[in-house]
């Protein structure tokens, strides 16, 4: 049904007048006072044409025109009354009136005045369609170029980096959160044998028990995508967003829509995963899944060289004899284990090991047995220590357990695990029982820790020296016990 024909005027003749003109040729005609014509022309689009008096006065009739201008409205405008100032007949005309009609030649003309201003107006809504077209595709446009632009930037900082340590930064820096509005990132993955999870929350500080409930839930999903059983409390984070004013807790996430996940593989097995929390349902939509594909596969790319590259590194980081890390690749990971430490504010704690009577031992039953005996206290020493502990060759019969975010008493705890593993192992030569035990020396940085020289910052070298006393303290001790007795 077409839409009616507004009439709006303040004689019942004149209404009378336009049913009896226009609805013989179809058109619906509702009249209309002047006080109540405004809330009907807050009827946005109800009316397909809208025929005033002009009479009504020009302030009436420009506040109708302007009523019907701020809702958009798409209706033709026609104006009658007595002859009027043709300058003021133009100035309505500018304001978007289409013809303005001498009252008595209404009956000759009303009719061809309609049909033109309807014809006008659906020309005049088809050209609104276009702009609205067009200014969608104009803004499709600008979007897909965020969106290359952030791939290209994405692939410049991240396709070949084989250092994951800040990752995330360079993911947000490449610019994520132009193209993707979130309010939770997390990614993990694996380098070598240690899991890693970085989180980010746009403007929020993670707290620990919500990065808890995070590493939890990352696990699972991993689990879910992959078959492979992750233990939570073997993940480590590399990144954790912080310094905001405000905290974001597992109530913040819970009210936004789920995650979108994404695997990271260039193989069948999952290296890693993303996990992406939307701030509204529209956020990832099927114009941007081909996107996040690609976001994932860059990631996948840059992961699968930081493992590969990382597996070469292992292998010359090695101890020859024992497997473990040797000495020079124990320098730089307490190094980087140091910044990280005092970066995130976490304590980083080192225990030093040496075998006690390794002299006695090479000479009693010779350098092949000695040998065996590093490689099995080396092998004790792994199977007592986290996937994230650094266990290291210092050289000779010293070892070294770098233990991150572990404090002085959790670290105690370790060597007394470590010392009964060693008890209860059987090390053996040519049918003759050997026994083997360690003396040790641990410093930390948290509680009870070290403290350096306050006219300098402390580091690494702080927590070796501080380490390696204690070891000598403990061995001076030993030595005292063996001579009093």
């Amino acid at each position: 049904m077409n839409k009616p024909i507004l009439i709006i005027s303040e004689h019942d003749a004149d209404h009378q007048q336009f049913k009896h003109l226009l609805e013989p040729r179809g058109y619906s005609v509702q009249g209309a006072l002047p006080d109540l014509a405004a809330s009907l022309l807050d009827q946005v689009d109800a009316h397909a044409a809208v025929i005033m008096d002009y009479d009504l006065g020009k302030d009436t009739v420009h506040t109708c025109l302007a009523r019907l201008q701020s809702h958009h409205s798409t209706a033709c405008m026609i104006l009658y009354g007595r002859k009027s100032d043709p300058d003021d007949v133009s100035e309505v005309l500018q304001k978007g009136v289409y013809a303005y009609l001498e009252r008595q030649l209404i009956p000759d003309r009303i009719i061809d005045t309609l049909l033109g201003g309807l014809e006008n107006r659906k020309a005049f809504i088809h050209i609104l369609k276009m702009m609205d077209q067009l200014e969608t595709e104009k803004s499709a446009l600008k979007r897909k170029n965020r969106e290359l632009n952030f791939i290209n930037r994405l692939s410049s900082k991240v396709a070949y980096d084989l250092n994951w340590d800040e990752i995330t930064p360079r993911i947000l820096d490449a610019g994520l959160l132009d193209v993707v509005d979130l309010t939770l990132f997390a990614l993990l993955y694996r380098i070598g044998d240690i899991w890693h999870l970085a989180c980010h929350a746009p403007d929020k500080t993670i707290r620990p028990d919500t990065f808890h409930v995070i590493k939890n839930d990352m696990a699972a999903k991993f689990m879910t995508l992959s078959g492979e059983d992750i233990d939570p409390d073997q993940i480590t984070h590399t990144q954790l967003s912080q310094g905001a004013e405000s905290t974001i807790d597992m109530s913040d996430i819970s009210v936004y829509p789920p995650p979108l996940i994404l695997a990271l593989n260039t193989g069948a097995v999952p290296m890693g995963m993303v996990s992406m929390v939307p701030r509204s349902p529209t956020t990832f939509s099927p114009e941007n899944s081909e996107l996040m594909s690609t976001l994932a596969n860059i990631l996948a790319m840059s992961l699968n060289n930081a493992q590969k590259f990382n597996r070469l590194r292992e292998r010359s980081a090695s101890d020859g004899l024992t497997g473990l890390y040797n000495h020079k690749r124990f320098k730089e990971l307490i190094k980087t284990e140091f910044e990280r430490s005092a970066r995130y504010g976490k304590p980083v704690t080192l225990v030093m090991l040496d075998g006690d009577g390794f002299k006695e031992i090479n000479d009693t039953y010779g350098h092949l047995a000695g040998d065996m005996v590093l490689q099995e206290l080396a092998g004790c020493l792994n199977q007592s220590v986290r996937a994230t502990d650094v266990v290291a060759r210092y050289g000779g019969d010293e070892f070294t357990i770098l233990l991150p975010e572990t404090d002085l008493k959790m670290a105690e705890v370790m060597v007394q695990r470590i010392e009964q593993r060693i008890a209860d192992h059987v090390f053996e030569w040519n049918g003759h029982g050997i026994d083997v035990s360690v003396s040790y020396g641990i410093a930390t940085t948290g509680k009870n820790g070290i403290r350096p020289n306050p006219l300098r910052q402390m580091d690494e070298q702080d927590l070796i020296h501080q380490a390696d006393m204690n070891l000598y303290r403990m061995k001076q001790a030993r030595a005292r016990q063996k001579t009093d007795y």
